[in-house]
């Protein structure tokens, strides 16, 4: 496999991995140049993975590729456990894999444990839906959701629609319900307290980003604008959905996914992962409207002489949803993600960069830190979440100039060609440039090394 990082994240989740599994604390002090603000359980599933592997990132990637198919899987299972219809089954699974091949390529098949949480997740509601049935099924729903929970922490909407709808159609669960998640969850943070100490909860709990209802506005809008033909889709087939109970569970879903969305695009580095769930609602209910349509053209008295010119809703929703669905460009995404076996001009200057910074005598700061894992360097610090709390008072700047002014690191790497880092305080950028100079710039952005006296 070549070396070549895709998204931001995709290093900073296999450093923390390898920082796991060589021994190292998972969580560093909330005022140290390192961060962990994610919960544990994706970096046990990559660790354990990328060990017998033999890298740790890709086995992030492949656990992202599981959890994306799982998603799919789950969404369709749902869809043909409430309609009974395999044709809405499957074009609302299908509906979910093309809508990201099409619109979030990026997150397709990259080592960031979204899709591997929202695998899980999704698992949990199939289960709590046929937990009537069989009544071991509602604790294994909640076991599921609560571990959901511990690879994204903000996988919440589900478990919340699950909870209100318990409330509103099935009270006599209710207290079962409450005490089994409560029960698991205070287990799960007692032995994290145990494993980690006051360090996860401060890392995961403790937000260290700039929240601006600007952001969350702009970020909405440019969400709705990609996303306006799914919202479309899912406003024509709430009315459908919303005429059995379980229906109401996936506008329930909706409902809170979308208002949990508005508020985390918000924050300073929030990406499209943050209406994953929202788009997964929308998903199911045009599936079950999609069912409810067969389900009343079955139903139907059929005359002689009658043709499916005289359904337009079945012709309507069949035919934009297999054009969303059925055209899909998940194949395009896998070819992709396929260069990166393959030799590329961007994947020999990665080997280049890697190559220079693993030669580097000392300690290296890296922007990209799939560049400092691959060199086998350690988690020295991340950017993104220094800049924040350097912004916010959080860390004493004196921590990281000193260490600038002492060419402490041997070598800086940044995504800018110039030396700078957006994600650092621009008073940071003047230091770094009054105290290192750019040796090498390329696709993979500069390095940097001490200035002479």
């Amino acid at each position: 496999m070549l070396r070549v990082g895709t998204n931001y994240n995709e290093g900073w989740n296999a450093v923390l991995a390898a920082r796991w599994m060589s021994g190292e604390p998972l969580y560093p002090a909330f005022d140290a140049l390192s961060a962990n603000n994610y919960p544990p359980l994706s970096f046990y599933a990559v660790g354990w993975l990328g060990r017998r592997l033999g890298d740790y990132l890709f086995a992030g990637r492949l656990l992202a590729f599981i959890g994306l198919f799982t998603s799919a899987v789950a969404v369709a299972a749902v869809v043909k456990r409430l309609s009974g219809r395999t044709f809405a089954a499957l074009v609302s699974g299908l509906l979910l894999l093309g809508y990201n091949a099409a619109l979030y390529s990026g997150y397709v098949g990259i080592d960031d444990p979204q899709w591997f949480g929202h695998g899980i997740m999704l698992l949990g509601l199939l289960a709590f839906l046929a937990s009537e049935q069989r009544g071991w099924l509602f604790l294994l729903s909640a076991g599921l959701m609560v571990a959901a929970g511990f690879v994204k922490h903000l996988l919440l909407p589900i478990p919340l629609a699950a909870t209100l709808w318990l409330l509103l159609y099935r009270r006599e669960a209710l207290a079962l319900w409450l005490v089994t998640c409560a029960a698991l969850l205070a287990s799960a943070l007692a032995l994290c307290f145990a494993a980690y100490g006051s360090g996860f909860f401060e890392g995961v709990f403790r937000d260290a980003r700039i929240w601006s209802p600007d952001r969350a506005f702009s970020h909405s809008g440019e969400w709705f604008e990609t996303a306006l033909p799914l919202l479309l889709l899912g406003a024509l087939a709430l009315p459908s959905a919303w005429r059995r109970a379980e229906g109401r569970l996936a506008v329930y879903y909706a409902a809170i996914s979308a208002a949990l969305a508005i508020y985390v695009l918000g924050g300073a580095g929030t990406g499209m992962t943050a209406i994953f769930d929202l788009e997964i609602a929308l998903c199911l209910i045009v599936g079950l409207a999609i069912g409810q349509f067969d389900e009343n053209d079955r139903s139907a008295p059929v005359e002689v002489g009658s043709s499916m010119a005289a359904r337009p809703n079945n012709v309507m929703w069949w035919g934009l949803l297999l054009a969303l669905g059925l055209g899909l460009l998940l194949p395009v995404r896998l070819l992709e993600v396929r260069e990166l076996w393959r030799g590329s001009e961007r994947a020999l200057e990665a080997a280049e960069v890697i190559d220079l910074l693993a030669k580097q005598p000392g300690p290296v700061a890296c922007e990209d830190l799939s560049l400092c894992y691959w060199a086998g360097k350690g988690f020295e610090i991340d950017f993104f979440l220094v800049g924040q709390k350097l912004e916010q008072g959080f860390i004493d700047p004196h921590v990281v100039t000193e260490r600038l002014r002492a060419h402490y690191y041997a070598a800086i790497q940044t995504m800018a060609k110039d030396g700078s880092s957006g994600r650092l305080p621009q008073y940071i950028n003047r230091e770094i440039a009054d105290d290192y100079e750019v040796v090498r710039t390329g696709p993979e952005g500069a390095v940097l090394a001490p200035r002479r006296p």
